[in-house]
């Protein structure tokens, strides 16, 4: 009897303890039943559609950027902010970008290349001709890329950075990002980015540089008191008038490019010509770079002067006529 008592007050000690211990746990989390819309959110009540998620359009100020993400600004008259590689909202070549929708279901009008909409969900803000007035960038938000004004162009990219590791906008030290942050003309850009230029009539342009040789100078020596009151280039005089004197070399210089630039433009005092400038030469203060009209090639200034101080002239250099014979 003794060992029967025992044994019913061990097992209600047991399930004291198991019921404890079940109490004790967290119990399980179950979902909320949840009955799906059957009418647009926007004009339903909350009895209808029970506020279980937010529905969040972002207007801010960065959406009106023309680059992304937000590193992509450092890109700006680079390489890479006018190429879908390095700038996630330019032109990509690769997209077909068809007009959008509208609430009724109807697609809203396309645009043509010369009449490209300023913005296609309002198009009374006009149309741009991007094979003439193509501005680089979208000319406001944070860049306002404006610099540019032609016809539309992209630059494709044949790198190999191309897998998201690769393609490290925070690493400024990275392949990618000194790839994408090139100076228009330097590598390593310029080894990985090719410009397309898009236009209804395609166009080039062509700088071809005619004559060769150094423009002509006149060279102060000396330390004696000096003024110059003629300087002639093929009996045509090119000096304003007479210097003040000086003894000093770099001084008389100075004075001599002074009385060339105030004919640059207008014949005035005693000047005869036009289209010569003058400029002290950056190594040596006492010497006058003259340039001078393609007409002056072959001559050497004649110097009319006062005072013992050498003034040495070279001859201006002869333009050799350049002719295109085929492009």
């Amino acid at each position: 009897m003794k060992n029967h008592q025992c044994i019913h007050s061990t097992l209600r000690h047991v399930t004291a303890l198991a019921l404890a211990a079940s109490l004790a746990l967290p119990l399980a989390s179950l979902a909320a039943p949840i009955s799906l819309a059957t009418q647009p959110l926007a004009t339903s009540t909350t009895s209808t559609v029970l506020p279980n998620l937010m529905f969040m359009l972002d207007d801010s100020g960065s959406m009106d950027w023309d680059y992304m993400p937000d590193v992509a600004k450092n890109f700006a008259g680079r390489y890479g902010f006018n190429s879908s590689h390095c700038n996630g909202v330019y032109y990509n070549p690769s997209i077909t970008y068809s007009p959008p929708v509208t609430s009724t279901g109807t697609s809203y009008p396309n645009a043509s290349f010369t009449a490209a909409w300023k913005d296609g969900y309002q198009t009374g803000l006009g149309t741009v001709n991007l094979s003439t007035s193509f501005k680089g960038g979208s000319g406001s938000g944070s860049t306002g890329a404006t610099g540019y004004t032609g016809p539309a162009f992209y630059y494709t990219y044949t790198g190999a950075q191309n897998s998201p590791a690769q393609m490290d906008y925070h690493n400024t030290s990275s392949t990618f990002y000194q790839e994408c942050r090139s100076a228009i003309g330097s590598a390593p850009g310029s080894d990985v980015f090719t410009k397309i230029r898009l236009a209804t009539t395609p166009t080039t342009t062509l700088t071809v540089e005619s004559g060769t040789g150094n423009p002509g100078t006149i060279t102060v020596s000396g330390n004696s008191s000096t003024s110059v009151s003629s300087i002639k280039v093929n009996g045509l005089e090119i000096l304003k008038g007479t210097t003040n004197s000086s003894r000093r070399s770099n001084s008389v210089a100075s004075r001599i490019a002074s009385g060339i630039n105030d004919c640059t433009t207008v014949a005035v005092g005693n000047c005869t010509t036009t289209g010569f400038s003058a400029s002290i030469d950056p190594a040596d203060n006492s010497r006058v770079i003259i340039a001078s009209p393609a007409s002056a090639g072959g001559y050497t200034a004649v110097i009319t002067k006062s005072g013992s101080t050498t003034l040495t002239a070279t001859v201006f250099p002869t333009v050799v006529p350049t002719s295109v014979t085929s492009i």
